[in-house]
């Protein structure tokens, strides 16, 4: 990954990673962004019609006929000098916003 990345391709990652805690920035995400310099876009999803899951990350699936929003916030680029626990915050704080 950290190879294709600066080929000009695209990844898209749960920012909670793939065993959370839920709605928590998993720091290895903003380590490789600022290591490698890439930007990092948030994006949070709303549904007026879904199901949510009884799990860690309360997950959602969309339900037909519904509206999906889709926000996106602005680019952030992590200097190589920042607090990574200090972007977690403001990007976890950016996330939750509405």
């Amino acid at each position: 990954m950290i190879k294709l990345i600066p080929q000009n391709r695209i990844f898209v990652f749960a920012g909670d990673g793939p065993r959370g805690p839920a709605f928590k920035i998993n720091t290895k995400i903003t380590n490789i962004a600022q290591m490698i310099n890439v930007p990092m876009v948030c994006v949070s999803l709303e549904y007026t019609k879904k199901i949510q899951l009884n799990t860690w990350d309360h997950f959602q699936i969309p339900l037909p006929f519904g509206i999906i929003k889709i926000n996106y916030k602005k680019l952030h680029f992590i200097e190589k000098n920042e607090d990574i626990e200090k972007v977690n915050l403001m990007l976890e704080k950016e996330l939750n916003t509405k």
